[in-house]
């Protein structure tokens, strides 16, 4: 084998190294179950170019005034974390501003490893996160409880958006063990903030 021939095998072989992380993570992506086509919340306003957006929160009536979220960036194999946190003189306020959001409360925390972020998306894949039904996820078999805390996921690629949301799954697991989506739904969160709390220097 020729010298020549060796320095491009060499080649080859770093480059698909180099392309290894992000193929892996394609693997492991979130997948759209209950997708729609929508107007996108957070990709069109971020300050930074995006193709897809991870956003967790966590509302009560308390904090009804206050936009707060955590989000997971990418931009082709890069990803990024980011807070959006902006506080309003009413709920009324954050219901007619209908969504939109401005790039000066959006504060970029850190780069993230690609192995993370996949390491992340396993976890919550075996939860079944992304197969989780949102009716499911919001029965109340005849109870219904106030001021208690609602949950939220967001995926965004561009095209679509999904929302999977639960609300007071605390209460209603005391009442109902056999809730099992809510179950899985909280296993997913605390994945989600325990994975925030090691990676991003807040």
């Amino acid at each position: 084998m020729s010298k020549e021939h060796c320095m491009k095998t060499l080649i080859l072989l770093i480059t698909l190294a180099s392309q290894a992380p992000s193929l892996l993570g394609q693997s492991s992506m979130p997948k759209f179950t209950s997708a729609r086509i929508d107007t996108m919340t957070f990709l069109q306003y971020l300050p930074d170019k995006a193709d897809f957006v991870l956003v967790y929160s966590q509302e009560s009536f308390w904090s009804s005034n206050t936009e707060n979220f955590k989000l997971l960036a990418r931009e082709g194999n890069e990803w990024t974390t980011w807070t959006y946190y902006r506080k309003w003189k009413s709920s009324s306020d954050v219901y007619d501003n209908k969504e939109k959001k401005r790039k000066k409360y959006f504060n970029k925390w850190a780069v993230v490893d690609s192995s993370s972020v996949e390491e992340l998306f396993d976890s919550l894949a075996l939860t079944s996160l992304w197969k989780l039904s949102i009716d499911s996820l919001n029965e109340d078999r005849g109870y219904v409880v106030s001021d208690a805390m609602n949950y939220r996921f967001q995926l965004e690629d561009g095209i679509h958006r999904q929302i999977l949301e639960t609300y007071a799954p605390e209460y209603y697991l005391k009442k109902f063990p056999d809730m099992q989506q809510r179950i899985l739904f909280l296993q997913a969160k605390e994945i989600f903030c325990r994975w925030w709390k090691r990676n991003v220097p807040e």
